[in-house]
């Protein structure tokens, strides 16, 4: 017999004879790393005008979706470290959770990004966004009464676009940004 993770129960002995089974491969994979200074003073304008898209969606240029969380606000500029997940076809709410706990060189937790770091990363790595589509899933905003979130992706006509999509679905095909702090190394 082989003892599954859902025969487990906390405290509980192993029977005699049974064999655990291997631990599960991870649901999702960080793809890349990239270094990224981010202005928490920047205005919206500012950040859409200087990532030089060629499409903008209109849901985002009126400011229905938050830059940043307000304990985020800091002077100046603060060096983050940026990564863009694969999580196949998780739903929203898995994929969120998978990528916070996702730490390959702890103790720094990722956070997923908001909008202000996905437009600083369209500006940085404009190339990446051609690629593959890229989401920041903590920003959201109701459209018409259903949660959509920002998303970096290619045009149909090849254009840089920034625009946003229903946030409810699976994300096969996608990146998910999160950021973190720095590690320094000392």
């Amino acid at each position: 017999m082989v003892l599954t993770s859902k025969m487990l129960v906390a405290g509980a002995e192993k029977p005699s004879g049974v064999v655990a089974e291997e631990p599960l491969p991870p649901r999702i994979s960080l793809i890349r790393t990239f270094p990224l200074s981010v202005n928490f003073e920047m205005t919206l304008g500012d950040a859409i005008a200087s990532g030089r898209f060629s499409e903008c969606s209109q849901a985002i240029s009126t400011g229905k979706f938050p830059l940043f969380d307000s304990h985020e606000k800091a002077p100046g500029s603060v060096d983050l470290e940026a990564g863009v997940f694969d999580v196949g076809n998780l739903d929203t709410r898995t994929a969120i959770c998978e990528v916070e706990k996702f730490e390959p060189h702890p103790p720094v937790a990722w956070k997923i990004a908001r909008l202000g770091h996905l437009l600083v990363f369209g500006r940085r790595y404009p190339e990446e966004q051609l690629t593959r589509k890229i989401v920041a899933l903590r920003s959201r905003a109701e459209i018409n009464g259903a949660p959509y979130v920002p998303i970096l992706h290619k045009a149909s006509s090849g254009a840089r676009r920034l625009g946003v999509v229903i946030m409810d679905f699976e994300w096969d095909g996608a990146w998910i940004l999160a950021v973190r702090p720095v590690c320094s190394s000392g």
